[in-house]
């Protein structure tokens, strides 16, 4: 798999100086320059630098997210609340809702 480019994932599989990391967030480096690496922001690695061309470090699966504002969750849980939809429609959001802390 090749480097990622998103601005911000979830890695899936990873290793930085051969300590396996998975399912913890990460953001490029420097804005723009994913070549610089990504910076892990959650989990055990929490502070670690994961660099493409360091020999020990790679990421071989990882997983492209969006940020989403809250409010444009719950937002979204009220104008639907209620509403007639199908199976598959409530299964969709109420994963999206699982996201938001209130």
């Amino acid at each position: 798999m090749p480097w990622p480019t998103s601005p911000i994932i979830i890695i899936k599989n990873a290793t930085t100086g051969c300590k396996d990391v998975r399912d913890a967030i990460a953001t490029i480096t420097t804005p723009g320059h994913p070549q610089d690496g990504y910076t892990i922001l959650t989990g055990e690695s929490a502070g670690l630098t994961i660099l493409p061309n360091f020999a020990d470090d790679s990421i071989t699966e990882w997983e492209e997210i969006t940020i989403i504002p809250a409010g444009e969750l719950v937002a979204l849980r009220h104008t639907f609340m209620g509403a007639k939809l199908t199976r598959f429609q409530c299964e969709v959001i109420q994963k999206l809702l699982t996201h938001i802390n209130n």
